[in-house]
């Protein structure tokens, strides 16, 4: 929290309510990806499995931010194509080969350009 923050303690009030297991469990349960909780919880198998894949990401510390660079407009493409996998229109394989073609393209502009 910044030091010049008005409210602090309502902001941190914020922060602990929303990770609590018991509102992180309501997420996962509503569709989203809670980042703390029980993946046990989730009944849905397709959000659970999900879950259960990004806490195996979070404690192999295999996560990382990914700025909107070296090729224009990917993180955009990278919320997308989540979002497909998510809802079921692609496969991740589909995603996969659709990322490394617009990456590859942009790369190509980049040297070309």
């Amino acid at each position: 929290m910044p030091d010049s923050a008005k409210n602090k303690d309502l902001a941190y009030d914020f922060i602990d309510a929303t990770l609590r297991s018991e509102v992180q469990n309501i997420f996962g349960q509503n569709g989203g990806l809670p980042i703390s909780g029980d993946p046990s919880t989730i009944t849905d198998e397709a959000t659970r499995v999900f879950t259960e894949n990004f806490q195996t990401a979070v404690d192999g510390d295999q996560l990382a931010f990914y700025p909107d660079w070296p090729v224009a407009g990917f993180y955009d493409q990278l919320v997308s194509a989540f979002q497909s996998i998510v809802n079921g229109s692609k496969t991740t394989d589909e995603v996969l080969t659709a990322l490394g073609d617009y990456y590859d393209a942009g790369k190509a502009d980049l040297l070309n350009g």
